[in-house]
């Protein structure tokens, strides 16, 4: 399995044939069964079957997570309308320390788009008031020690530390229509930024439009991703090919120019 490539296919498959301990980091934010009309995914699952589904691909990324790997989960804290009660995030934290991962903490995001209460329940009332949760939360877990277990460069300045270990980040969400869920890149630049060195794998099994990957790669680590449909895995790749074409642009420019000669 090369890296520094987005494969066009079905994660839990992929992550098969990667090698054992062999990713440093993992940012990703799955499906969330909610209805969402992907191209070619179904994202209306019964929610036992999406937890076993989940079971599945967790249990590849723990094992091939090196043993002071990390991994950063993207999702819902809860869903509590409709037929939509249950509390995903919660719910996959207990299943990942089943496959054998450890929880360490986890953060919150605010999204702007559901900061907007637009249904009370019972308005002025103890009889059923409906509680809105506008932000999204993400886990950190790790496979064996949280603590790296080697020297490596850092690239996360001192006002985004700060901000990043007191659990609460501010971020956008993504207003680009890149795919018809979109990650904030700024999540996992975050993410990468505090969690890993340069240099490192970041692996993304629900790779999307790519954004993992620009963020890897703005950040100089590695990357490496799956995704299901065809078209998302093409934008991601133009994403990623312009990130590297800036790259390889602005290293030209801050190049010292050559020393000439001057004959006496």
């Amino acid at each position: 399995m090369e890296i520094d490539r987005i494969y066009n296919r079905d994660c839990i498959e992929g992550m098969r044939e990667m090698e054992e301990n062999s990713v440093d980091l993992v940012v990703t934010s799955p499906p969330y069964n909610v209805g969402i009309p992907y191209d070619i995914y179904d994202d209306t699952l019964p929610w036992a079957e999406y937890y076993r589904w989940c079971a599945s691909w967790l249990t590849e990324v723990h094992r091939v997570l090196k043993p002071d790997g990390r991994l950063c989960l993207n999702h819902y804290f809860s869903l509590g309308s409709g037929k939509c009660r249950t509390a995903p995030l919660m719910v996959l934290n207990g299943i990942a320390q089943e496959v054998g991962l450890s929880h360490k903490s986890v953060a919150i995001w605010y999204d702007s788009h559901r900061s907007k209460c637009t249904a009370w329940g019972s308005w002025l009332s103890a009889s059923a008031p409906y509680i809105t949760n506008p932000a999204e939360g993400i886990l950190f877990l790790y496979k064996d020690t949280w603590k790296k277990q080697r020297p490596g460069k850092s690239t996360i300045e001192k006002e985004e530390f700060l901000e990043a270990i007191s659990g609460i980040w501010k971020i956008r969400p993504e207003s680009k229509p890149w795919t018809k869920a979109n990650f904030p890149v700024e999540i996992p630049l975050r993410c990468i930024r505090l969690l890993s060195y340069e240099g490192d794998l970041v692996l993304d099994p629900f790779m999307g439009a790519g954004t993992t990957a620009v963020a890897a790669l703005q950040e100089r680590r590695h990357y490496l991703g799956f995704e299901l449909s065809p078209a998302y895995c093409a934008i991601a790749q133009t994403r990623v090919a312009e990130v590297a074409s800036l790259r390889s642009l602005k290293a030209v420019e801050t190049t010292d120019p050559p020393v000439k000669s001057i004959s006496p």
